[in-house]
């Protein structure tokens, strides 16, 4: 759940502003929580390796249409892919890098890249799911997940993370 929005300033010579929002709310009644990325940027003048899988999956998005995309609309993917390559993001308080996973357009299973730190955000757990995620990091920080998920692990995968947390049944969001 992507949305890429490309600002412009008509009769302006200046990069346009690209804002990419990453979201996780399925369009569903489920109780689910939703998790969002908010990004800006404008594009530079060169390349940067880190937007590589998001320029590929615009790039690949016609693949996907079965009726195909209009002359302008394959213009305007390839001009969202040809910026998003080269855009230079503002990075939320608190990070220093940024990379991109996107899942299902390789055709190879999704692994995190290895990592000093990790939090674990799932309505979904399973110990054997922690022990994996474990291997792939020195450290889970905190692990955040439904309560009833965290009650059925065993008593020792409590050892697997520094912190757990659970969201409150009552929580609601600012809008909600």
């Amino acid at each position: 759940k992507i949305w890429i929005i490309r600002f412009v300033q008509p009769d302006m010579d200046e990069p346009a502003l690209l804002r990419m929002l990453v979201l996780s709310r399925n369009i569903t009644y489920d109780r689910s929580w939703d998790i969002s990325l908010r990004l800006e940027g404008k594009p530079g003048a060169r390349n940067i390796a880190e937007n590589k899988p998001v320029a590929e999956f615009l790039e690949r998005l016609p693949s996907f249409c079965p009726q195909g995309l209009s002359h302008r609309q394959k213009q305007q993917l390839d001009l969202f892919s040809g910026d998003i390559r080269k855009t230079d993001w503002e990075l939320p308080e608190g990070f220093e890098t940024i990379s991109f996973d996107l899942l299902g357009i390789q055709n190879k299973p999704w692994s995190p890249p290895k990592s000093k730190r990790m939090a674990v955000v799932t309505p979904f757990l399973t110990e054997g799911a922690l022990e994996w995620l474990r291997k792939q990091t020195d450290k889970i920080e905190a692990v955040i997940s439904r309560p009833e998920e965290i009650d059925k692990l065993k008593t020792e995968t409590d050892q697997l993370a520094e912190k757990w947390f659970t969201l409150d049944d009552a929580a609601q969001s600012e809008d909600g």
